[in-house]
């Protein structure tokens, strides 16, 4: 795959009969076996179940669960971090970012499933769609996952991006291959792990988990 993405960057950027430097040959394929980890943390415990409103802040536990998390990754040394644009994410990454003195770089395309309008409807919906597979799902639904994953891969470096419950199970059964929507229940404040490497994306390690979630 390496040898491919670098004839690919030869021919787009230089036209295939140009020969680079020996030290170009060195920087691209350094840059291109280099390892980058996503940690992906759902954001805390909001002050609205996700079924009632779509863009609740925290919640006084949620507010602890983010300064803890905070507390949890300070020691990766202030890698970029990027959130959803909904309100419980940007507020779980605030602490983090305090720490590092980082700003949070904000992202759509990390925001959760696309929602069922009718809020009388969305927690009936949401079951549904839980229970739902991969193959199953309407195009809004794939699209917002292809986003996401186009997104993931396109990380430039090691990077702690903030999100939600439906998300993380998007990036993971699409890293595992699993045709299930939702293949764990990652807590509050959970942190699962990624690693994308010149060979695709794989699963390191999956946060915390609970059953069922108290909210969503």
């Amino acid at each position: 795959m390496c040898g491919y993405i670098f004839r690919v960057l030869v021919i787009n950027f230089h036209g295939p009969d140009i020969k680079w430097p020996l030290w170009h040959f060195k920087f691209v394929l350094t840059a291109m076996t280099n390892n980058i980890d996503i940690y992906l943390v759902r954001h805390g415990e909001a002050s609205v179940p996700w079924s009632q409103g779509a863009d609740a802040g925290l919640s006084p536990l949620g507010l602890q669960q983010a300064e803890a998390v905070a507390a949890d990754l300070a020691e990766l040394n202030s890698l970029q971090i990027i959130s959803s644009p909904l309100l419980r994410a940007q507020q779980t990454a605030g602490p983090l970012g305090h720490r590092w003195r980082v700003a949070t770089q904000i992202d759509e395309r990390y925001c959760e499933v696309p929602l069922e309008p009718d809020i009388a409807k969305r927690k009936a919906w949401l079951v549904d769609v839980m229970s739902t597979r991969w193959r199953d799902v309407n195009s809004s639904i794939a699209a917002w996952r292809s986003a996401a994953w186009e997104a993931l891969l396109g990380v430039e470096q090691s990077s702690v991006i903030f999100t939600h419950f439906m998300l993380i199970n998007a990036l993971v059964t699409r890293a595992t291959e699993d045709q299930r929507l939702v293949c764990f229940e990652p807590d509050y404040a959970s942190v699962t792990h990624l690693r994308v490497t010149a060979d695709g994306c794989k699963l390191v390690a999956m946060g915390k988990s609970i059953d069922p979630p108290k909210k969503i």
